[in-house]
């Protein structure tokens, strides 16, 4: 008993230092682990969010005092995501995720893709400040709702998406997407838990394990960040999100 404890406190810590430096939530180390012990979705998708959640209020603190965050920016988006996370948690139970997974990892593939060669459009860009703006504003809550929905299915937490968004369409620095992405997922992933907790038993024992290491897993993520070039956090990024999509397309063939 002691020994899985300690195991999964471990696990937390990485999953926190991970999803602090990279704006990710944490959920994407805790959630394959869950579901190679068999774990039921539902009970992945729970425990992993209550650590989704530690990682969001620890790194929400410490970005804060180092004033990254653009919180009108991050409420406004985990509005729009809390609903459709309610929604993602009431359908954990019942979804077959195996297609989804592949669609999900093809999206994921362009995101990085771009993300790794978006800078020179950025630049030539700068001056078209009022073009778009309508289709800014739908892709930015449009995809904030679908975070939302997949934090909750999934366990993995809405920066996957949130990150991207506020990078590319807010046009915000790595650091403040980074940042400010750990808000709407702390903001987003309550909104799951407390979902999950109504539907579903939950070992708080286990979960509060691991959430005890993300907890300190994401203070030294948040420093981490910090001290990182914007490039090479913006690297670190797209690599993981392709290390997400392999996962997801393996998981598919499987």
């Amino acid at each position: 008993m002691l020994e899985n404890l300690f195991l999964t406190f471990v696990i937390g810590i990485a999953a926190g230092i991970v999803g602090s430096l990279l704006g990710l939530g944490g959920g994407i180390i805790i959630s394959p682990i869950l579901t190679l012990t068999g774990s039921l979705p539902s009970q992945v998708a729970s425990t992993s969010l209550l650590a989704v959640a530690s990682t969001g209020a620890s790194s929400t603190l410490s970005y804060s005092i180092k004033k990254k965050i653009s919180y009108s920016i991050g409420i406004k988006i985990a509005a729009f995501a809390v609903p459709f996370s309610v929604i993602g948690a009431l359908v954990s139970s019942n979804l077959n995720p195996d297609e989804f997974k592949l669609y999900f990892a093809i999206l994921l593939i362009s995101t990085s893709l771009y993300l790794l060669v978006r800078k020179p459009i950025k630049e030539d860009r700068r001056n078209q400040e009022n073009r778009g703006r309508l289709i800014s504003n739908t892709l930015l809550y449009g995809g904030s709702s679908a975070a939302g929905f997949i934090s909750s299915l999934f366990g993995i937490g809405g920066g996957i998406i949130f990150v991207p968004l506020l990078f590319a369409v807010k046009k915000l620095s790595m650091q403040q997407s980074v940042a400010t992405s750990q808000l709407s997922i702390l903001i987003t992933s309550v909104a799951g838990i407390l979902t999950h907790s109504v539907l579903f038993q939950q070992d708080y024992v286990f979960a509060g394990s691991i959430a005890l290491g993300a907890l300190i897993g994401a203070q030294v993520g948040s420093f981490i960040a910090i001290k990182i070039s914007e490039r090479v956090l913006t690297t670190l990024f797209s690599f993981s999100l392709i290390i997400i999509s392999i996962q997801l397309i393996l998981g598919y063939l499987q």
